[in-house]
């Protein structure tokens, strides 16, 4: 969710990291991400076109779009894809849910995954405990 472009990170040292061609399980990930990029195609195409017109950033600190609510100012484990998706990965080994703050904004925000629905009624953020096993990754629009 958080490149223009699609690609594997083998490195220099292919023999001390996993590759895409590791197992079954890698390779199956790859292509469900894959698939993933692609869905999202004419969403990135538009970002990058922003990018060009505006210098946007295509990922984006969660302060650019909601720079008014001050904890949105000091969040650095959340990021948004343009101004309609917000991805709180896993960052810590072993976790499979992770929390995630979703800003007011007027509309509900839902998950990418399974359309939990949640919003904040008064206006103010709210802070969403989100599962993420591997391989569904926190995912708010």
């Amino acid at each position: 969710f958080s490149d223009a472009i699609f690609r594997t990170h083998e490195g220099n040292l292919p023999d001390d990291s996993v590759q895409v061609m590791h197992d079954t399980d890698t390779i199956n990930q790859l292509s469900k991400f894959a698939k993933v990029h692609s869905a999202l195609w004419f969403y990135r195409k538009q970002l990058m076109q922003d990018m060009s017109n505006h210098g946007y950033p295509i990922v984006r600190p969660m302060a650019f779009h909601y720079g008014n609510d001050k904890i949105t100012w000091d969040l650095n484990n959340q990021f948004m894809l343009g101004e309609e998706l917000i991805v709180c990965p896993v960052l810590k080994q072993g976790d499979y849910s992770v929390q995630c703050y979703l800003p007011a904004g007027g509309d509900e925000w839902q998950s990418i995954w399974n359309n939990q629905a949640t919003n904040s009624y008064d206006n103010t953020g709210i802070w969403q405990d989100c599962p993420a096993p591997l391989g569904k990754p926190c995912v708010w629009y």
